[in-house]
């Protein structure tokens, strides 16, 4: 501390925690020297904090005291003194500050980018502030290069930290600052413009002789806004006010830096003598096991293994001859060494590979040091001394010899890029094919470069081995105390799997096994918990060090979310703009395109995870609390009970209840006008300085998944006006399902907003004040139901770049009705603007906006009189422009074809178009630059809607991008043909996936054409309501033709198209595994999925007509429907080329065409014929179950061709009477056969065939399900020691059993449970039941005749009986009846 004097009175110093006794008496011998040092006697006196574990060198009294020259000895003995005690410091601080210094360099630098420009320069000259202005620009560069110069000091140390702060608030106020002299500059635009006056000398255009009057010493026009003031009320500006405020500013960046700049030097003057700790660049592993057992990854080692030991891969293109690549990637301490370690000493692995080598990157690719550190792994050779002297060449051509013709598994660990990567590889072609290289990184971009194996994902651990991992280090051998059990299970549930982080926390907990201590750290933040370099916050801030310095701020601001929030692209993109983190410095890009690269980034590199099903986003929770670390308390989420302390230098707060939000708006005075219930709402004083509320950036009200914030209108709450002047800082604004009719004026005082989002809020007007937002970049207002409309100076909104609304609300209308919406000249969509024929409406409206990236709606053309006033609107000019939709007014008759070819024809979009969309157009031929010339090449997908005057398609297979391909009302289209395809070099749709036809009246033929492979790519048609339509290109379709069209059709969809002559065979492709034929002539319906396939003809055709099936194109498929119709059949497809349809299954089974691969498969339909069934188990390899329902037209079953089988069911195949199936039922478990008659012939005979082999069919059944017991006298019952259940269902011929069949009970000797089912005419059960010594449950169901149980009784072993539908019986059942003591015995009976 600095006293009146200037004397040096304290410093601030952090030592070791009293925890550490020696370390605690090193620092108390050392803190008793003193030192005397003139200071600065203009400085203020400092203030440093004193956090826990820091003690104070105060000054000793002044007797003591070393003056005048014998100073620089007492610097030189304070210095010693102080060595030991910088030795304890120092490594837990360094990389601490330093990392603060880097954001705040950044943060500094950002400034610079969005506001030192040439335009807000030249525009403070002029207002008389060009001073204040280079002088604070000075103050931010030497703030900037100071803290860049003191970033990797070693005098940086805790004893600083305030100071470094105060800079930081310091440079946020400056840029407040500039932010306020940028909005009055755009305030100035915005009211030249709205006058019309001085134009041409005043705004971003300045006559270049005005310019040079400007640049002239001293010169000035006059300050802004000296003229009349504008129609509406702007926020008044103070110029003195501002002068002040930037000389003050000033001011403090000055002293702040002097502070800086003064501490550093005296630190480094006692540590100049003492060696600066080295931090290792990067880490190292080593391919043994450092953990004595691996937890939970059992299934990915398994993975990996089977990977490597796999020789053959299909569908993957190797790049390489004699490897394969496989990344491996998670977030760092997510255990990826650990499981290649796993892997890396498997003994399948050591023995599948002749040469193993381990190297580990980490950091920069050096490909010199990796090479040898392969050679040095694989042998002694490699350890020559001498090696690192030797060129790259020499050692490369080592590792050559020593690869070649041998089998090797390389791991690269820990690679953090990709550079020079074919130059590491290219020793590597050597070896023998089946090489594995395993690469393990943090980044997705890197897999995905040089993998050639799909990335194995590393995830956390599962809850069970995750907690047996995190309990062996939290306790050891230790036994378990409970209570600590039930802490330990609450903080591994924060660490979400990490197996790092429960070694890390593991270990701070096992230094006391003390319920005070578990407490303590499941209390604490991760990042306060003291941790060595390999824990897992150091390894996760190395993640954040490899990350570019712009995207490390965009990173960091992320701790504004909540801990599992999952956010949208485009809401973390609008939020980095908003908060100025986005500076683009390309004329080619938008700092959306910025924004979304960074997210990629760092997507790319771990920090976010990304859900397929949704596309959102959510931050892991370990890289949240990293965020957390690094924002320093700027961001501020409000837990579950009410806020009681915001700290004051918080930036950023996120509300989760509405609750938190009714407690702040009342603790703070942000109610203008009514009274709020204080009720529940008890007085609170946070603890330290109390919240600066002109430092917060970010107000965010999120509706919670539990509690809407509409909730809170039961008192009033959003009903009051809140005063926005005292939080007049805010560059971002969200209201989530706020239930307010209307926001308060004083929104538009907000000067520095610049998102602004009320979705789901039931506002109904915004207040004029809002145009007023000259800053304002996104106006979010989707889903605000009850709004209709946008104030009417919305147009001044210059800054706005996105207005975002539903397309299909009530808002839209007065959306597309802005006048002068040219103004709005940053705006980069616009989904609806209609042509209007009065002022401000024409369509050179358009003209100005030249930053349109996104999408452009422009509707009612038919208000747009010729070519040369559709080129007026400039859409050739908008080479960022992403999507048009050009769109007419369906409702007018009488309009011109010729107006609208010449209107079309002049709105040309810009070669970079990607989405067009025509609607509504009645010309008759196409513009020149979608035909002749096909100005638009890079078009990915076109829509032509309703364009019902179009005669002649464009050759549109020409484009060599486009994906997806519309036609719907095409009313004037007959034929389509060549002139669809295109000629020349580039033809035949080489691109497409998807082509969709529909509402096409008058369309009669598609022609295709010969030695052409055209659509190679399409994965997609549709053809919808095209009643004319006769004619398909049927012979392209086809497996026998050399130019086979759509070869990768994966989804055919056909519907209502009754006149179609002839159908191809479906499905022509094994590719084809989704299709749908609804009316689409002679099928009355198709419908093919991944499991199941049904057909159905029409049943009214006059004459038989076919539909062939190409069976061997089907796969994976485990039921198939055919219903009889009546001249209609489905025939299997026959004769490819030289080979049957057996053969070609056949041949076609190791590619996985076939339906080898299901477990279980249904076959039903009166439309089924032998051929047919005979084609579908032809193509079918090893079967769990197969059921065969409902085919009539089957005499015979041949199962020979499968394998095996283990559950038959017949049901309903009246004919059956021939079984060639005696090897398929040697295994066969289970066997149904329901009311099909005459199968017991073709058993019988079956069976008979079989007595002379060594073949025992059924041998194995274990369960049996009949509907005629006089199945069980067939020779088959000798057979069935093995059936555990028997069940006897709808029997309605069987009377009483015959001796035979009395006798066939007694040999089930291992039968368990009996059941009788709906025999309605069956008199009595076995009577020689009781002989079933085995039987443990007897089900009687709807059997009225029986009358009584056995005369013999029950067998003794029977645990259950159930009783239902049997009134006879029952009633000689229950307590009293006859036969009641017969089953007293069963423990468990239920009579109904």
């Amino acid at each position: 501390m600095v006293g009146k004097r200037g004397y040096l009175t304290e410093l601030v110093v952090p030592v070791a925690t009293a925890a550490d006794p020696d370390s605690y008496k090193k620092a108390s011998r050392t803190v008793r020297w003193a030192l005397t040092w003139k200071a600065d006697a203009a400085s203020p006196e400092w203030a440093f904090p004193r956090p826990r574990g820091q003690w104070r060198l105060r000054r000793r009294p002044a007797t003591d005291r070393t003056a005048g020259p014998d100073r620089s000895a007492a610097a030189v003995h304070m210095r010693y003194c102080l060595k030991d005690l910088s030795r304890l410091i120092f490594r837990r601080s360094f990389c601490r500050i330093r990392l603060v210094m880097s954001t705040i360099g950044i943060f500094m630098q950002v400034i610079f980018d969005k506001y030192l420009s040439s335009k807000l320069e030249q525009w403070a000259d002029r207002a008389n502030l060009g001073g204040e202005f280079q002088n604070l620009c000075r103050q931010l560069d030497m703030a900037k290069a100071i803290l860049m110069t003191l970033k990797g000091s070693p005098v940086m140390e805790e004893g600083i930290w305030q100071l470094v702060w105060d800079l930081k608030s310091s440079a946020y106020d400056a840029e407040d600052v500039l932010d306020e002299l940028d909005y009055f500059r755009l305030m100035e635009i915005v009211d030249n413009r709205s006058e019309n006056k001085l134009a041409a000398s005043i705004g971003l255009s300045i006559p270049k002789a005005l310019r040079n009057t400007f640049d002239q010493p001293g010169s000035s026009l006059f300050p802004p806004f000296k003229k009349a003031r504008p129609t509406f009320d702007y926020v008044s500006c103070d110029w003195d006010s501002v002068s002040c405020k930037m000389k003050s500013i000033s001011d403090r960046l000055q002293r702040a830096t002097a502070h800086i700049e003064r501490v550093a030097q005296f630190k480094k003057l006692v540590a100049d003598d003492m060696q600066q700790p080295k931090f290792p660049n990067s880490r190292q592993t080593s391919s043994l096991l450092t953990e004595p057992e691996v937890y939970g990854r059992d299934e990915e080692k398994n993975t990996i293994v089977k990977i490597l030991l796999e020789t053959k891969f299909s569908n993957i293109q190797n790049r390489y001859k004699s490897f394969l690549v496989l990344p491996i990637v998670g977030i760092g301490g997510v255990g990826k060494t650990t499981l290649v370690q796993y892997v890396y000493n498997d003994l399948a692995t050591i023995t599948c590979f002749e040469v193993r080598a381990w190297a580990c990157v980490s950091g920069f690719l050096d490909v010199k040091q990796v090479t040898i550190d392969i050679l040095q792994s694989i042998d002694e050779e490699g350890h020559n001394q001498f090696i690192s002297s030797l060129s790259l060449n020499n050692i490369q051509t080592m590792l050559v010899k020593k690869l070649k013709k041998r089998k090797f598994l390389i791991v690269l660990d820990d690679v953090w890029s990709c550079s020079n990567w074919e130059l590491l590889c290219a020793p590597l072609s050597s070896g023998t094919p089946g090489s594995k290289i395993i690469i393990t990184t943090r980044h997705h971009n890197i897999a995905n470069t040089v993998g050639t194996i799909p990335s194995v994902i590393l995830g956390g651990l599962q809850d069970s081995p995750f907690w047996s991992f995190f309990k062996q280090n939290a306790f050891g051998d230790a036994n378990m105390v409970d209570n600590l059990n039930l802490i330990g299970r609450k903080i591994a549930s924060k660490l979400n799997g990490i197996p790092l982080a429960a070694k890390t926390i593991g270990k701070l907990l096992h230094k006391q096994l003390t319920t005070e201590h578990w407490m303590s750290i499941l209390d604490s933040n991760l990042w306060e918990l003291r941790q060595g370099p390999e824990d897992i916050m150091p390894v996760l801030l190395l993640s954040y060090q490899h990350l570019p310095a712009n995207i490390q701020r965009c990173f960091v601001f992320c701790s504004a979310f909540p801990k599992d929030y999952s956010f949208c692209e485009e809401e973390l993109i609008f939020s980095w703009m908003a908060h100025g983190f986005i500076q683009c410095m390309r004329r080619d890009k938008t700092l959306e395109d910025t924004a979304r690269e960074y997210l990629y980034e760092l997507a790319s590199a771990s920090f976010f995870q990304v859900s397929s099903n949704d596309n959102l986003y959510r931050m892991h929770d370990l890289l949240h609390d990293l965020a957390s670390s690094l924002s320093k308390d700027e961001c501020f989420t409000t837990s579950d009970n009410l806020p009681e302390g915001i700290p004051d230098v918080v930036r950023h707060l996120y509300f989760l209840s509405p609750d938190h939000a009714k407690f702040f708006c009342h603790k703070f005075s942000l109610i203008e006008y009514g009274s709020l219930s204080n009720e529940s709402l008890p007085e609170r004083r946070p603890p330290g300085r109390p919240l600066e509320l002109n430092n917060l950036r970010t107000i965010w009200f999120m509706d919670s998944p539990t509690i809407s914030l509409s909730d809170a209108s039961d008192d009033g709450f959003w009903n009051m006006s809140i005063n926005y002047r005292r939080i007049i800082n805010l560059r971002m604004l969200c209201l989530h399902h706020i239930n307010c009719e209307a926001l308060p004026v004083t929104i538009g005082d907000l000067i520095h907003l610049r998102y602004l989002d009320l979705r789901f809020s039931d506002i109904a007007e915004l207040p004029e004040s809002v145009r007023k937002l000259c800053h304002l970049q996104v106006l979010d207002v989707r889903s605000c139901k009850n709004l209709v409309k946008l104030p009417t100076g919305v147009n001044n909104l210059i800054s706005i770049r996105h207005l975002l609304v539903d397309a299909s609300s009530k808002l839209l209308a007065g959306y597309a009705g802005i006048s002068y919406i040219g103004k709005l000249t940053s705006l980069q969509e616009l989904d609806c603007f209609n042509v209007g024929k009065g002022n401000g409406f024409s369509i050179e409206q358009l003209k100005e906006l030249r930053e349109m990236g996104q999408s452009l709606a422009i509707g009612d053309l038919e208000n747009v009189r010729n070519k040369e006033e559709a080129s007026n609107s400039g859409v050739r000019e908008k080479y960022r422009l992403v999507e048009l939709n050009l769109l007419w007014n369906s409702n007018l008759k009488s309009r011109s074809s010729d107006v609208e070819i010449s209107v079309l024809e002049g709105l040309q979009p810009h070669p970079n178009l990607r989405h067009l969309r025509i609607i509504n157009y009645r010309g008759s031929t196409s513009p020149a630059w979608l035909a002749t010339d096909l100005h638009t090449k890079y078009l990915e997908s076109l829509y032509l809607h309703d364009c019902s005057g179009w005669e002649m398609l464009p050759p549109l297979g020409q484009l060599p991008y486009l994906r997806r391909l519309h036609f719907t009302g095409m009313g004037s289209i007959l034929s389509i043909g060549p002139e669809l395809y295109g000629s020349g070099s580039l033809m035949g749709f080489p691109c497409l996936e998807e082509l969709h036809f529909e509402n096409m009246l008058e369309w009669r033929s598609w022609c295709g054409v010969e030695k052409e492979c055209f659509f190679p790519k399409l994965l997609t048609l549709t053809i919808m309501d095209c009643p004319s339509l006769q004619m398909l290109p049927v012979e392209q379709w086809s497996d026998q033709v050399n130019y086979k069209w759509f070869p990768c059709l994966e989804m055919l969809d056909i519907q209502n198209c009754p006149s179609l002559d002839q159908l191809p065979p479906l499905p022509h492709s094994s590719t084809l595994s989704r299709i749908s034929l609804k009316n689409a002539g002679i099928i009355s319906l198709m419908e093919l999925n991944d499991e199941e396939i049904v057909i159905s003809g029409i049943s009214d055709l006059v004459l038989e007509r076919q539909l062939f099936l190409p069976f061997h194109n089907l796969r994976s498929l485990k039921s198939f429907s055919i219903p009889g119709c009546d001249n209609f059949m489905v025939l299997p497809l026959k004769g490819q080329g030289k080979h049957d349809i057996s053969e070609v299954s056949t041949t076609m089974d190791d590619s996985g065409s076939s339906l080898s691969n299901i477990s279980e498969l249904k076959i039903c339909g009166s439309g089924i014929s032998e051929d047919v069934l005979h084609e579908i188990l032809s193509n079918v390899g090893i079967l769990d179950c197969l059921s065969i329902k409902d085919c009539p037209q089957v005499t015979s079953l041949e199962l020979n061709p499968m394998v095996r089988l283990d559950y038959l069911i017949i049901e309903d195949c009246l004919e059956l009477t021939t079984l060639k199936c005696m090897k398929t039922l040697i295994h066969l478990t289970e066997l149904t056969v329901l009311r099909s008659p005459k199968f017991m012939e073709g058993w019988k005979n079956l069976v008979e065939e079989s007595e002379g082999s060594h073949l025992r069919i059924t041998a194995s059944l274990k369960r049996l399900h009949i509907d005629d017991l006089s199945f069980l006298t067939m020779p088959i019952c000798r057979t069935l020691g093995y059936l555990q259940y028997l069940m006897i269902d709808t029997d309605q011929q069987t009377i009483c059993l015959t001796p035979e069949q009395e006798q066939a009970f007694g040999t089930l000797t291992s039968l368990k449970t009996l059941v009788f089912s709906e025999c309605s005419y069956l008199r009595s059960l076995p009577a020689t039941l009781h002989q079933i010594s085995s039987l443990k449950s007897l089900h009687l169901s709807s059997c009225e005749s029986i009358d009584s149980l056995p005369h013999l009784g029950l067998p003794g072993s029977l645990e259950r009986l159930f009783i239902a539908g049997c009134d006879l019986l029952r009633d000689k059942c229950v307590e009293g009846g006859i036969d009641q003591h017969k089953i007293a015995h069963v423990r468990e009976t239920i009579l109904a």
